[in-house]
């Protein structure tokens, strides 16, 4: 429920201030604490359009994934050690087009999960386990149910690892999850169909064993409802991959009930989740506000609140990570129709009480796609950063809170001894060392030298975490809506 509203003033120590609305239990009877330092910021740069979809992280290390939009999708990936060094980096070469949005810890090195040929009668799920150097070690396809798919997250579960994504069928858009051993061999293929339209955007292994599947889902129009709202969706999965329960959830704006309703990730509380999502009037993005809730381990629902910037800003909530002092939501936050995108990050209890808040940006259009903890009570966020109206996107990994990076101790100059008999040499030049938090750029490997890709498509400059691009996967499900309409005849 969502009664009451309070503002609030947004506490960021870097970046931009925004004032922003709370609507529901934030305010909490405990004292607030203190905002988590930013400890550093590192950047993936290798080609023009390197969009970042996922982000995982192991023994304080971090591995964040996408694709290159340049042309032609090739996957990559990135690792930094737990003080942001730079460890390895990798893009795959590939002979179609590839989009990955996901990735897992695999050993020392990643799993990552993607989709050949996307969105193309044809495509395949596709994996690529890479070491802990970044050289691939082995690729794997797999057959899902209908066509066009596209994969949209995996996570380890137990000892193998579980998979999810979307497929379109004769009459729907149905969501599936697939498991694969450590050495890429299927376990079980699960189809959720059970609605005209429905998205697995997420994946996480379940409190009580299993996995967990976050997404959206929208029923069949009726007499009595023709237009039925997106209700956000999660859905536990056992070990066979059999469906124990599934739960739907809205949420309600000042302006009325959403009509889009879809949760992105899920975190543990230890007997159940919060869960991050986002809540809007309409596909157009307008009005759009990030949304958590909390549930039991079967998917009961408990506190809830929404969040947004402004009186006309839009938020969403794509992630949410542990904390030492509780729960870290990580997005994205728009001031308003005009103003640009900045990485939002949101400090909560297990009661969805508000700590602290705050939005960084590097001086462009910056959002935060995954959130993971960093073992030191810390978190790690990671995404993408671009100069607005230019065409360039960077991946981006900030660390929030746990360990202070070590300040490095100067080396003492040694004097020299003049010597009676010296001869005066030319004096060098000292170079400044540079303040800047970036690592200089990291020599990269490829499966295969190429030539430099040309981009030829092209991207809304409001940035891909929002507006035109961010509303991707709602327009998307509207359009499909239509096209499924028109099949009816």
């Amino acid at each position: 429920m969502f009664e009451h509203t309070s503002r609030r003033r947004v506490l960021a120590s870097t970046g931009l201030l925004a004032a922003g609305t709370l609507v529901g239990p934030v305010e909490g009877a405990g004292a607030a604490q203190a905002e988590l330092p930013l400890r550093w910021t590192e950047t993936y740069d290798r080609n023009g359009y390197d969009t970042a979809r996922d982000a995982v992280a192991d023994d304080g290390a971090v591995t964040l994934a996408g694709y290159t939009n340049d042309g032609d999708d090739r996957p990559w990936a990135f690792s930094v050690g737990p003080e942001g060094e730079r460890r390895w980096g990798t893009a795959l070469d590939v002979d179609e087009p590839t989009r990955v949005r996901g990735v897992a810890s695999a050993g020392e090195g990643a799993l990552l999960a993607g989709t050949h040929s996307e969105g193309q009668e044809g495509g395949t799920v596709t994996l690529f386990r890479v070491d802990g150097e970044g050289k691939r070690q082995w690729t794997r396809t797999y057959d899902t149910p209908g066509d066009s798919p596209r994969t949209y997250d995996v996570a380890a579960v137990g000892d193998g690892y579980v998979v999810c994504g979307v497929a379109l069928t004769s009459r729907q858009l149905v969501a599936w999850a697939l498991r694969v051993d450590e050495e890429g061999e299927r376990q079980w293929l699960t189809e959720l169909s059970e609605h005209r339209i429905t998205y697995a955007f997420g994946v996480r292994p379940a409190v009580d064993g299993g996995a967990l599947l976050m997404g959206t889902v929208r029923p069949e129009p009726t007499r009595s409802e023709s237009d039925p709202p997106y209700d956000g969706y999660v859905t536990k999965l056992d070990g066979e991959g059999e469906r124990e329960w599934a739960e739907r959830y809205s949420a309600r704006t000042t302006g009325g009930s959403g009509q889009v309703q879809l949760v992105y990730d899920a975190a543990s509380t230890g007997d159940g989740y919060v869960l991050a999502g986002y809540v809007a009037p309409s596909f157009d993005g307008s009005a759009g506000r990030g949304w958590a809730l909390t549930t039991d381990e079967s998917g009961g629902r408990g506190n809830s609140f929404l969040y947004q910037p402004g009186e006309d800003g839009t938020a969403r909530f794509f992630a949410v990570a542990p904390t030492e002092d509780g729960f870290a939501l990580a997005g994205v936050a728009q001031e308003g129709e005009t103003a640009a995108d900045s990485m939002l990050v949101l400090g909560v209890d297990d009661s969805l009480s508000r700590n602290w808040r705050r939005t960084d940006r590097a001086g462009g259009i910056d959002v935060g796609f995954a959130a993971v903890p960093a073992g030191d009570g810390g978190f790690v966020v990671g995404g993408q950063t671009s100069v607005r109206g230019a065409d360039d996107v960077d991946g981006l990994i900030r660390k929030y809170g746990g360990d202070p990076v070590p300040t490095p101790t100067p080396t003492p100059t040694a004097t020299s001894t003049p010597s009676p008999t010296a001869t005066a040499s030319p004096m060098s030049t000292a170079t400044s060392t540079p303040t800047s938090t970036g690592t200089p750029p990291l020599a990269m490997e490829t499966d295969a030298a190429g030539s430099t890709p040309v981009r030829t498509d092209t991207t809304s400059g409001t940035g891909p975490g929002f507006g035109a691009v961010g509303a991707l996967v709602a327009l998307g499900a509207g359009a499909l809506s239509r096209w499924l309409r028109s099949r009816d005849g």
